[in-house]
């Protein structure tokens, strides 16, 4: 693809042209061939620039579609997390009492207008294969499992499912 196309496609208007929403047969096809997804882009309110910690709408959205691709497969710890916001959205410290690491995404970079932030993390993500990032069963009622086919077979499947081991 040529400079202008990717320029485009990077816009609302190159998304609904070029994108499109991916199946639920889809992702299961992703698993079975081993696909992975190298770079997530995850949406933020306030980040952390030393920590990589964010925060978002508050409903746990992004957090818990990450636990899916984990469950799934088809994230890992090589997979990188970037996030793009404005200069003043970036903090020099988030109070890290917030943050679970077993359910809350880190991030690995914080790009703004001015800047290209690199987290240096204390704990090498990429020493392990798996990512902590799970899907916390409790806060989600019958109803919505019932009602969300990705979230049924998991449910469903969970024990047959590898799940990173949350730390004590």
């Amino acid at each position: 693809r040529d400079h202008d196309t990717l320029q485009f496609a990077s816009t609302a208007g190159g998304l609904k042209k070029y994108g499109y929403l991916l199946s639920w047969n889809e992702l299961l096809k992703w698993r079975q061939q081993n696909l992975k997804i190298n770079i997530c882009i995850v949406g933020s309110v306030a980040v952390d620039r030393n920590k990589g910690y964010r925060i978002g709408k508050g409903k746990g959205f992004a957090d818990m579609e990450i636990a899916i691709f984990n469950a799934l497969g088809i994230i890992d710890a090589s997979t990188t997390f970037v996030t793009i916001v404005h200069d003043c959205q970036v903090y020099d410290e988030l109070n890290s009492k917030l943050f679970d690491p077993n359910t809350d995404v880190m991030l690995d970079y914080i790009l703004t207008p001015t800047q290209i932030i690199e987290i240096k993390k204390t704990k090498n993500k990429k020493a392990s294969k798996q990512l902590p990032y799970k899907i916390d069963w409790s806060k989600l009622d019958k109803k919505r499992i019932e009602s969300i086919p990705v979230l049924k077979y998991l449910h469903q499947n969970k024990h047959r499912i590898q799940q990173p081991q949350q730390k004590q």
